[in-house]
């Protein structure tokens, strides 16, 4: 006769096989180097998908940071795609380069978000490269940033691309312009309470101008969170105002989780 111990163990063992037979399967993230071009300059991208899947799944694309193809945008690429995404890291600002030196990310940014056809044209080929994948299903897409990233986000959103949703993470929150009549993607914006690059009035019209061009938004703010707060080596560049609060990214990953299963359901 078998003891009580060995019929709890067995029971156990078949609750374990049980649970491993129904899960899916483990992510198998892959990831490589895109290299595409906008006319005469030479851009590379960052690719990341969970190879453990073999059917078509919606794509997000994931713009950086105004530092540049960092390591950080990659690992969030890699974060997205554990979540059963294909994620692409468009680049904006050509030769896959990225800079720690804020004058020079400033300088890079400026570039960009100051011409708005470069801009929009740069978001555009990086869609185009993650529609382009044969594991994407081109009709669910969405864009995801953080800081000049969470604005290309907004942009694209103005811009009328075709995407389902637009997630922006502790940004100076582009205000939509008078000519945006429309906004189609779902829109939500994280946001660092203690962030003093964006004043209240700020904020204020920034809401308004989403009121006005009808879209469908939602805005959460979390205290004591400041700029860049879901970037965890934020804090080493030695500025003030840019710090990682790891609670309020777990909150905010929760939140775009949430966001893109239902947009995408």
């Amino acid at each position: 006769m078998k003891s009580h111990q060995d019929i709890v163990s067995a029971v156990s063992l078949s609750i374990i096989v049980i649970l491993l037979a129904s899960s899916p399967a483990l992510a198998d993230v892959k990831t490589k180097t895109v290299t595409y071009k906008d006319g005469d300059v030479a851009l590379q991208g960052f690719l990341a998908w969970d190879d453990a899947q073999s059917a078509r799944r919606p794509g997000v694309l994931v713009a950086y940071e105004w530092w540049g193809n960092t390591e950080e945008s990659q690992e969030r690429a890699r974060r997205v795609a554990e979540a059963g995404y294909v994620a692409f890291v468009p680049d904006m600002y050509g030769d896959g380069k990225s800079t720690g030196d804020p004058a020079q990310a400033r300088e890079w940014m400026m570039g960009v978000t100051g011409d708005k056809g470069l801009w929009n044209r740069r978001a555009q080929l990086g869609l185009d490269i993650l529609t382009a994948q044969p594991n994407v299903d081109s009709s669910k897409l969405a864009v995801i940033g953080s800081s000049f990233g969470g604005s290309t986000a907004l942009q694209m959103a103005y811009a009328g691309f075709d995407i389902k949703a637009a997630v922006s993470i502790g940004i100076p929150l582009p205000i939509a312009p008078d000519t945006v009549t429309s906004i189609k993607p779902r829109l939500l914006v994280l946001h660092g309470h203690d962030d003093q690059y964006v004043k209240p009035e700020h904020i204020e019209k920034f809401m308004n101008a989403l009121d006005r061009a009808g879209a469908d938004w939602e805005m959460t703010f979390y205290s004591g969170a400041v700029h860049s707060f879901a970037t965890p080596i934020a804090g080493s560049h030695g500025i003030d105002n840019m710090a990682y609060d790891e609670m309020a990214d777990r909150r905010a990953w929760v939140a775009i989780t949430s966001l893109l299963e239902e947009v995408f359901r």
